[in-house]
């Protein structure tokens, strides 16, 4: 009985507290960035977060795709409706109104995804351009803006290209 609890004692201290700390700190120091959230700092202050979408609600601004979770972090999901829904249907025909790109109409699984594909931002140029009061002379150098912007396929194989929305609004008003 004594082995018994000695053993209990010893995993309890291994996978409780000994692993835990290794993989912090690994995490630490690995990959620190993402360890604390890829928190996204302007003059020494968090406006936000690389990996969770936000709510851009003046035209100024590229938006995010619509959101099930309304950009909550802490209520993440998908709406669960299947698209033979009435409301999810009726969701998407309003929004479509608004926009073409296909990730534009519907929300992400997690409801929450920070990114956009190109096309996307191209259909919101003007918006943007007009209500930042600038001409179309202007639209050469958001398009260039958007292409720099681009993310490359993760391992250059998974996923598609694709364009942060927070990052892309970051340079956008550092720029023009």
């Amino acid at each position: 009985m004594f082995a018994a609890i000695k053993v209990l004692v010893l995993f309890s201290l291994l996978t409780g507290v000994v692993y835990p700390i290794v993989v912090t700190g690994l995490s630490q120091v690995l990959f620190n960035s993402k360890a604390n959230g890829s928190v996204i700092l302007k003059d020494h202050k968090s406006i936000g977060s690389a990996l969770i979408a936000q709510n851009f609600s003046q035209d100024k601004y590229f938006k995010s795709r619509p959101s099930a979770a309304d950009y909550d972090a802490s209520s993440s999901g998908a709406t669960n409706l299947s698209i033979t829904s009435k409301e999810f249907k009726e969701a998407v025909e309003q929004r479509a109104l608004l926009y073409k790109a296909s990730d534009l109409l519907t929300a992400s699984s997690s409801g929450l995804d920070p990114h956009i594909s190109r096309e996307a931002a191209l259909e919101q140029a003007d918006r943007v351009l007009m209500a930042r009061g600038l001409g179309v002379d202007k639209k050469e150098s958001l398009v260039s803006l958007i292409n720099s912007s681009m993310e490359q396929k993760t391992f250059g194989f998974l996923g598609e290209q694709r364009v942060n929305v927070l990052l892309l609004n970051l340079k956008l008003d550092e720029s023009l």
